[in-house]
C-alpha cells in the first residue's frame, strides 16, 4: 500500500489533496508520453521500465493507494475518493469530533457512496462539531495548550457561577467517551449496535 501524506491531527485535508493530485497528475503525464519518453521518465525516476510501463497501461499505481491525515468530515472522504484514492484512514478526525460513533459510521458511508452527494450530505447532518483545523504555519502542541487553557476557564467560570445548560443532578464529571452513551445505543452491560462495516440507517432512508 502506499499512503498519500495529509498532515495527521490537524483537520485540515489540505496537504492530502495536494499529494493525490500530484501523484494522480504524474500519472496522468505518463500516460500521455511517448515510448521514448518513458524510458528517460524512468531513468530519471531511477525504476524499473517494466515498472514505470505497468503504470502507464493501467493508469494507476500498481498497489493500493489510500490516503490519511487531516479528513476530518464525509466530506473531506468524499472529495478524496472522488480525486481517485481506493479508500481512506480516519483516525483523530474521528475520535477529536463530536459523537465519535456516528461519525465513523458517516464517514463509512461516505467513502462507500462518494459518488452520490445526497446521501453524503444526509450523513453528515447532526454530527456536531468536527475537529478543530490547523492552519500550515500553527504549531498543534501550542495551540493544544491554547485550547486547554480557555476550556479550563470556561469550565471554572460555569462551576464558579453554577451555570450550565443540563440540570445538576444530570452532569457529568467524566470527560472521556463512552460508546454506550451514544443516542439509540443499546443499555450499558450489552455491546453497543454498531456493525463492523456498516452503513448509517440514514443511507437506506
Amino acid at each position: 500500500m502506499i499512503r498519500l501524506k495529509g498532515n495527521a491531527g490537524t483537520g485540515n485535508v489540505m496537504n492530502a489533496v495536494r499529494h493525490a493530485r500530484a501523484v494522480f497528475g504524474e500519472i496522468a503525464k505518463l500516460k500521455c508520453m511517448r515510448d521514448d519518453e518513458v524510458f528517460t521518465y524512468s531513468k530519471e525516476l531511477r525504476v524499473p521500465v517494466d515498472l514505470v510501463e505497468q503504470v502507464r497501461a493501467a493508469g494507476r499505481l500498481p498497489v493500493v493507494t489510500f490516503a490519511a491525515g487531516g479528513l476530518a468530515t464525509p466530506a473531506d472522504v468524499a472529495m478524496l475518493m472522488s480525486l481517485g484514492v481506493d479508500g481512506v484512514f480516519v483516525g483523530s478526525g474521528i475520535f477529536k469530533g463530536e459523537n465519535p460513533a456516528a461519525r465513523a459510521r458517516a464517514m463509512v458511508a461516505a467513502c462507500t457512496h462518494y459518488r452520490d452527494p445526497a446521501i453524503v450530505a444526509r450523513v453528515s447532518e447532526g454530527l456536531g462539531k468536527a475537529m478543530v483545523g490547523l492552519l500550515e504555519h500553527e504549531d498543534p502542541v501550542l495551540v493544544a495548550r491554547q485550547r486547554a487553557a480557555v476550556a479550563l476557564q470556561k469550565k471554572t467560570t460555569t462551576e464558579n457561577d453554577g451555570s450550565s445548560d443540563e440540570p445538576p443532578a444530570k452532569r457529568s464529571k467524566r470527560d472521556y467517551y463512552v460508546p454506550e452513551d451514544e443516542p439509540g445505543s443499546k443499555p450499558s452491560g450489552t455491546q453497543a449496535a454498531y456493525p463492523i462495516g456498516g452503513i448509517d440507517a440514514a443511507v437506506h432512508a
